[in-house]
């Protein structure tokens, strides 16, 4: 499945041939800076790359207005987190407001009701629930037959896990689209798990191992 990374190293993605980047970025009371990471991740990633900011709670919405007018050349796909998870009423308030660029969220819901609220709401133009934080698998399942029940696509946060990514495969309310949080080249990484999936030809593949394919280092222990 097709692979968005999320962290800053454009150049790294772009190597990889992954489809898109998420950019963070905390409110400092200017667009400028926003507007830069933008600019240089289009310029590197191409036009046909989505590219999406996750702000994590840190703008209101007239923030998000200003940054919607501001970004609005660079054809931003979704901004995530723009406002405290519980305001469902001002956050569907708020999505029609910067079309064409989506409002998404979800992944500080812990279960199917809190979604329901989401969907009644019409909060969300993307669904983002976390599998090990939302319930697990069967909890997944439940928001994603709630999903469709509502015509609102899904992208697991964090899907590019195999937590997330066999929900992703296995389900039709799920875009083709698994977040790998990535960070920089020369980061450490997490050897917690072995058989993990790797990114191939741009792509995310799961293996035929029983259950979700991977196995506990011992040696880590």
């Amino acid at each position: 499945m097709e692979v968005y990374a999320t962290g800053p190293d454009s150049e790294w993605y772009a190597e990889l041939g992954v489809s898109g980047q998420k950019l963070t970025h905390r409110w400092n009371g200017t667009t400028d800076d926003a507007v830069a990471s933008a600019k240089t991740a289009r310029e590197i990633m191409g036009n046909d790359a989505k590219l999406m900011f996750d702000v994590y709670m840190s703008w209101d919405a007239d923030v998000t207005l200003k940054m919607a007018d501001a970004l609005a050349e660079f054809d931003i796909y979704w901004f995530e987190d723009v406002l405290t998870p519980d305001d469902v009423a001002a956050l569907g308030e708020l999505r029609p407001k910067i079309s064409p660029i989506n409002l998404a969220g979800g992944e500080h819901e812990f279960g199917v009701v809190g979604f329901r609220d989401i969907a009644e709401h019409g909060a969300f133009d993307i669904w983002q629930p976390d599998i090990t934080w939302c319930g697990g698998i069967t909890a997944g399942l439940r928001i994603c037959e709630l999903a469709q029940e509502y015509g609102v696509p899904v992208v697991p946060h964090r899907g590019g896990e195999v937590w997330g990514l066999h929900l992703i495969a296995a389900n039709d309310a799920c875009d083709n689209l698994a977040e790998m949080v990535m960070g920089r080249r020369d980061a450490s990484t997490d050897d917690l798990w072995i058989g993990n999936p790797s990114i191939e030809g741009s792509r995310l593949s799961i293996n035929d191992r029983p259950g979700f394919g991977v196995q506990l280092n011992d040696g880590m222990l």
